[in-house]
C-alpha cells in the first residue's frame, strides 16, 4: 500500500504533470515514438523478410548498438527528466502545495527520497516504456550491454530527481524568487511581435533549450538510421516535424 506522502505526491504533482503535458506527449508519441517502434519503408518488394524486419527496427537497433544512437536515446531520457524536474520545481513554489514543505519535512529524509523516487518513476513512465522496448529489441538482436544498463540509468535519473526535490523542500532558507532580468536588452526596441521572444528569454530559457535539444537528438537519430535516404524529401519532412514538435 502506498505511503501517505507518496499518495499525496502522485495526486498533486504527477497528475498535474500529465494533465499539463498531455498534448505534448501525444504529439511526441505520434510523430517520434511510432517511427521509433517500427519504421515502415516503402518499396520493399525487392527485399527479403529478414531485410524488411531489419529496416523496420533500424532506429531501435541503432539506439542500442551505435554510439551516436545510444547517446541520442540517453540524451532524450535526460532531457525528459530535466523537463520534469523543471516542472516539479516550479510546482513546489505554487501556493497550493506549500503544505508539503512542512508535512514532508516531518518524515526522515530517507522516506522522503523514497516517496519522491516513486513519483519520479511514475513521471518517467513514457521514457521507461521507450527504453523497455529498446531493451527487448536489443536482446532479440543480441545486443546485451546497453539494454542491460538502461534500467540502472533510469533508476539513476529517478533517484537524482528524488534527491533534488527533497533538497528543495528541506531548504528552509526561504529566499524570494528573483525576477528574470535582461539588463543587456533593457534599451532594445520591443515591438509587439517581439514580446514572445523576450518572454522566452526571460522565463522559459530552460524549457526552450530542452525541447530544441530533444529535436536535435531526434534529427541526429534519423540521419544515423537512414544515411542513404538523406536526399529524400520525406526524410526532410519528418525532420521538419521533429523541429515543429520541439
Amino acid at each position: 500500500m502506498p505511503r501517505p506522502l507518496t499518495r499525496v505526491l502522485l495526486r498533486v504533482v504527477a497528475r498535474g504533470f500529465y494533465q499539463e503535458h498531455t498534448s505534448w506527449l501525444i504529439t511526441l508519441f505520434l510523430v517520434v515514438f511510432i517511427n521509433f517502434f517500427y519504421t515502415r519503408v516503402p518499396n520493399q518488394l525487392h527485399l527479403t523478410k529478414e531485410q524488411i524486419t531489419q529496416n523496420g527496427f533500424r532506429l531501435v537497433i541503432a539506439s542500442v548498438s551505435d554510439p551516436l544512437g545510444v547517446a541520442a536515446l540517453l540524451g532524450v531520457c535526460l532531457l525528459y527528466s530535466l523537463k520534469s524536474w523543471h516542472y516539479v520545481a516550479g510546482r513546489l513554489r505554487s501556493p497550493d502545495v506549500q503544505f508539503l514543505t512542512y508535512s514532508s519535512n516531518a518524515l526522515p529524509r530517507r522516506r522522503q527520497v523514497q516517496s519522491w523516487a516513486v513519483l519520479q518513476g511514475v513521471i518517467l513512465l513514457p521514457i521507461a516504456a521507450l527504453c523497455g522496448y529498446a531493451m527487448v529489441v536489443g536482446f532479440i538482436f543480441h545486443y546485451w550491454l546497453v539494454p542491460a544498463l538502461l534500467p540502472a540509468y533510469l533508476l539513476l535519473l529517478a533517484v537524482a530527481g528524488a534527491t533534488y526535490y527533497t533538497r528543495l523542500l528541506n531548504d528552509t532558507a526561504a529566499q524570494p524568487a528573483e525576477a528574470a532580468r535582461l539588463t543587456w536588452a533593457r534599451h532594445w526596441p520591443k515591438p509587439l511581435f517581439s514580446w514572445f521572444l523576450y518572454e522566452v528569454l526571460a522565463k522559459k530559457r530552460l524549457a526552450y533549450a530542452i525541447t530544441k535539444l530533444a529535436s536535435a537528438a531526434s534529427i541526429g537519430l534519423l540521419l544515423l538510421a537512414f544515411p542513404a535516404a538523406r536526399p529524400d524529401v520525406r526524410l526532410v519532412g519528418l525532420m521538419g516535424l521533429c523541429c515543429a514538435v520541439g
